[in-house]
């Protein structure tokens, strides 16, 4: 009976024993930590040559996470040839508006890819830039692959704008806008129309040119288009008045120069009534 009773208790205190082996901290005592089994597994040949060629795609991803991170973002001419009370005119809206902008080497004031059509509505709304934009902008934003057409048509509008540049350096002009009236030239045309201009002045108020300033104007111009003759360039204010006569007959000579005589007198009594 003793013995049955002591085998009896030998079987029910294995299970104990197998338990005590446990621990519950670490896992069973036969099993390594994790730390141990990362450097067991960096320890095989394969992953031992394989880890300088690990880390060095390491350093590409996060340099290249950097870079992409911190780098300027592509930058877009906003305008170009502008002269400088109009940069300084731009700048303040662009900075009041918190939109970021920087000068080139040439002079061009960029923007952000990103902050290009905002910046545009912004100097729309604030009417900047005041002179009418040069040239040499619109030749440069011509696209690769124009066809001769196109490239012809941005050619006449940017020689418009160049011309109504130099006009508005006129004192009393406060901005002018120039049409050319020319044909491209074809070897499939024999009989081509002779070119002609007209230009849109827009004065200060009250101001007249005189004869002699008309004059060149209309020299000016003429001798910037090849084969455009001086008779054919026709200058008119805002008003609507017709400042060069073009080889006009006496009758509208003489109606001119009685309205020239009016305003003058009407000029006089208003700047008379004004002081008072």
């Amino acid at each position: 009976m003793s013995e049955l009773s002591l085998t009896t208790d030998q079987k029910m205190s294995e299970p104990s024993t197998a338990l005590a082996s446990v621990d519950p901290m670490n896992g069973f005592a036969g099993a390594g930590s994790l730390g141990d089994r990362i450097r067991s597994f960096s320890r095989q040949p394969a992953i031992a040559k394989a880890l300088p060629l690990i880390g060095l795609l390491a350093v590409v991803v996060v340099a290249a996470s950097l870079w992409l991170a911190l780098r300027e973002p592509p930058q877009r001419d906003l305008f170009r040839g502008l002269p400088e009370h109009d940069k300084a005119a731009v700048a303040a809206a662009l900075d009041k508006s918190s939109i970021g902008f920087s000068f080139d080497n040439g002079g061009a004031l960029t923007v952000s890819e990103d902050d290009y059509h905002r910046a545009k509505m912004t100097l729309a709304a604030e009417g900047l830039p005041k002179s009418a934009p040069d040239g040499d902008s619109l030749i440069s934003s011509m696209p690769m692959g124009a066809s001769r057409a196109v490239e012809n048509e941005k050619l006449r509008t940017a020689r418009e704008m160049d011309l109504a540049r130099t006009i508005e350096a006129i004192d009393a002009v406060i901005s002018a806008r120039v049409h050319l009236a020319v044909e491209a030239p074809s070897i499939f045309i024999r009989d081509r129309s002779q070119p002609s201009a007209s230009v849109m002045l827009n004065l200060a108020g009250g101001n007249r040119l005189s004869d002699a300033q008309v004059q060149s104007v209309v020299h000016l111009v003429a001798s910037s288009v090849p084969g455009l003759s001086s008779d054919a360039v026709s200058v008119v204010d805002q008003n609507g008045r017709l400042m060069s006569n073009n080889g006009s007959d006496s009758v509208s000579d003489q109606a001119e120069q009685h309205m020239l005589v009016q305003s003058q007198v009407e000029e006089r009594y208003r700047r008379t009534l004004v002081s008072l």
